[in-house]
């Protein structure tokens, strides 16, 4: 038997094609065309780095896994990804933005958010430690629709998928929270990667498939949702005042109008059934009129007002939890600088991020006459204010022209090129700041770009091939003309006093003396009860000509947002 098997082995050699051999060297195999692909896969990331390290990792860690979308029955997850730049004021907002996703309050017992990352690296640590080279980091929002009894299991699993599609270890912190509707993570992902190399990731992953690989690790610990979850759902959808699941295959199949008989060929019958309850339900909202029996037209712009339906529902719970005494959404208010609103003075009952993932911040205002205002602002003015204290805010013109924007014409000189590249070997060496603080030329070279786009979206630079930017020597002249024609507004929130309990015993002239409630509820009945404490803590002359006196604000804290 052996000898046969080596006949025929030589048979076989002997009739083999020899491609291009040499006659003494070795036999030689033909690779696959899977063991090619993963060959050149994984020397992507066994690149030897270049002199300097400036183009190690330029397209590695990229997201270029082949996920494929989940089944009809997988369990749903919400994923938003935004990418932060580090420069500027952007580190000191990072920090800002990762306190406060660790605030008071979010965890299931409501106390302070904990932080937590892969193990066994200190999260704290991984978070804080500066990294030279980090240009960006990226935040994650996580909601997964039925794993919030262990969030931090469901983070881990996660990111551990995350970094084998990436191929790359990353240094990533994570918080739960549990204080909304919907119970879900925070991560955040730093722009270098455990070996210190830049990290960047596809646009395509963040936007989808990290959310596919979050159903399915989901789907895999809880198995797949029932047609009955499905129907559940769906069901749940018709009423409500946000976009939603069935508003999105409406659109797929609307070219301004939606028939009755269009959708029969598409649907189910069920189907059909949820999808002319919710028209009827847009119909309800104005958002669609029915112009002839099973025929709909849809508003203009009707996902968008979708879209804002759910930020003010968002709104009212917001000020619904800030308020001490019962709420009332009669009493509600958002404060709309473009709208000519006029100022408001009251007590910041609470403060937050508007929206988590931007980190943009949001100020609850409630006034002497029982209205409670709420105010978008940002994060450097959220800062300085304190809950409890005693604010004025209105709107404030906004000017066109910012002071960069004479720097950028000057830098673009004769011949009206402004060189990114040129401008940040000029400024080597020289003391630089951005908004009063320390800062590196190339620090203020990148805010230069960032105030270059925006201009772009205003035509008013253009941005060249070779990545120059042509400025036009009256620059200053057109924004300053645009004041004019494009008249701007931002909220300007100044702190003019300190809370009620703290003017009660100020000898000093306060605020309170000369404020005049018109509610008997909530600030109105706290400034009440303060005037008489005052009066009893102050009596006669020591309280004399205090209503007098200025309202007691502290300079230096009134900033525009």
């Amino acid at each position: 038997m052996t000898t046969v098997m080596a006949s025929s082995d030589r048979e076989r050699e002997r009739i083999r094609p020899r491609i291009g051999r040499r006659a003494d060297s070795a036999p030689q195999r033909v690779p696959t065309l899977r063991a090619a692909l993963l060959t050149r896969i994984q020397g992507r990331f066994t690149r030897v780095a270049r002199v300097g390290g400036a183009r190690l990792g330029r397209k590695i860690g990229r997201g270029f896994a082949d996920v494929g979308p989940p089944s009809p029955g997988a369990r749903r997850c919400i994923i938003k990804g935004r990418v932060v730049p580090m420069v500027g004021r952007g580190i000191a907002a990072a920090k800002l933005h990762l306190d406060y996703i660790q605030r008071e309050g979010v965890e299931q017992d409501g106390s302070k958010g904990d932080l937590y990352g892969g193990e066994p690296a200190s999260p704290a640590a991984a978070m804080a430690a500066p990294i030279a080279k980090e240009k960006h980091q990226f935040r994650f929002i996580v909601s997964p629709e039925d794993v919030d009894h262990d969030l931090r299991l469901f983070a881990r699993s996660l990111m551990a998928q995350v970094e084998v599609d990436l191929g790359r270890q990353l240094i990533w912190a994570a918080v739960n929270h549990h204080n909304t509707d919907n119970p879900h993570v925070h991560i955040v992902v730093r722009g270098v990667d455990a070996q210190g190399l830049g990290l960047r990731i596809d646009g395509d992953y963040i936007a989808r498939k990290m959310r596919w690989r979050a159903q399915e690790i989901a789907t895999r610990e809880l198995g797949t949702r029932s047609p009955a979850d499905v129907e559940r759902q769906l069901d749940g959808e018709v009423g409500q005042e946000r976009l939603t699941t069935l508003d999105r295959s409406l659109e797929r199949f609307s070219d301004g109008t939606v028939s009755v008989a269009a959708l029969a060929v598409a649907f189910p019958a069920r189907e059909r059934t949820r999808m002319v309850a919710r028209l009827r339900w847009l119909e309800r909202l104005s958002l669609a009129e029915q112009r002839r029996p099973g025929v709909w037209a849809l508003r203009d712009g009707w996902q968008q007002s979708l879209r804002a339906l759910g930020e003010r529902g968002d709104i009212i719970k917001r000020i619904h939890a800030a308020l001490r005494s019962a709420g009332d959404v009669a009493r509600y208010r958002v404060f709309e600088p473009d709208a000519g609103a006029g100022a408001v003075e009251g007590v910041v009952r609470r403060k937050g991020l508007h929206d988590e993932l931007r980190g943009d911040f949001y100020v609850v205002v409630e006034d002497a006459a029982g209205q409670a205002h709420y105010v978008r602002t940002d994060a450097a003015t959220a800062e300085l204010v304190r809950e409890g204290a005693i604010v004025r805010v209105s709107a404030a013109r906004d000017t066109w022209a910012k002071p960069m924007d004479a720097v950028l014409v000057s830098a673009a000189g004769a011949s009206g090129i402004y060189d990114p590249a040129a401008h940040q070997r000029s400024l080597a060496g020289r003391p630089l700041t951005i908004a009063g603080r320390a800062a590196a030329a190339h620090d203020v070279v990148a805010a230069n770009v960032r105030r270059l786009k925006r201009l772009e979206r205003h035509r008013l630079v253009a941005h060249l091939p070779d990545g120059t930017w042509r400025v036009p020597p009256d620059l200053v002249a057109q924004l300053a003309a645009r004041d004019a024609s494009h008249p701007r507004t931002r909220v300007r929130l100044d702190e003019i006093a300190p809370s009620l309990s703290v003017q009660m015993g100020s000898t000093a002239p306060a605020w309170l003396d000369s404020a005049s409630p018109t509610s008997n509820y909530g600030f109105g009945a706290e400034i009440r009860r303060a005037k008489r404490e005052r009066e009893r803590l102050l009596p006669g002359p020591e309280r004399a000509g205090t209503s007098a006196g200025p309202t007691g604000k502290r300079p230096g804290l009134g900033k525009e947002s």
